[in-house]
């Protein structure tokens, strides 16, 4: 909105078309029906110029990323399964030595003094590992999640 009221307010695009002197030969300015068009054409150009500027300097501060880039560096297989995970949005499965199974995608990994302390999952599947060694899915959480499609799913929390 800030942009609008400064185009709009100082009228930028017929101030620019007369500081270079282009009412001659531009045909489609002389009807004023257009000018409201060639405004919001200019503040399309400049919010798409704002917005590669903001994500540009993001990714130049974004300290997070270079963090996490760091702890991929050293990390190990447990480690770098829910960090890979967490980035490419895919379940994982976590067996507990109790025989809980739970499958679920990881959310933003907590990394107290460099390593993952502990995981948040939003569950997808929950179960038990049988005698057999086979793993039984007793919850499906999928009905739930599409009969409150609106609400923020409750993530469970599972200490490594």
């Amino acid at each position: 909105m800030v942009i609008w009221s400064l185009i709009d307010f100082f009228d930028l695009p017929s101030s620019t078309v007369e500081y270079f002197q282009l009412t001659d030969s531009l045909v489609y300015i002389h009807n004023n029906q257009h000018w409201n068009e060639i405004k919001a054409v200019a503040v399309f150009a400049l919010m798409f110029l704002l917005s590669f500027c903001a994500i540009s300097f993001r990714r130049l501060v974004d300290t997070k990323q270079k963090f996490l880039d760091r702890v991929i560096a050293v990390a190990h297989e447990l480690e770098l399964l829910v960090i890979n995970a967490t980035k490419n949005v895919s379940p994982i499965r976590l067996e507990l030595d109790c025989g809980k199974v739970y499958v679920g995608i990881p959310e933003t990994p907590n990394l107290e003094q460099g390593k993952v302390g502990y995981i948040t999952l939003l569950p997808l599947l929950s179960g038990y590992m049988s005698a057999e060694k086979k793993i039984i899915f007793s919850n499906s959480y999928y009905r739930h999640y599409e009969e409150n499609f609106g609400s923020v799913p409750v993530s469970c929390c599972l200490y490594l």
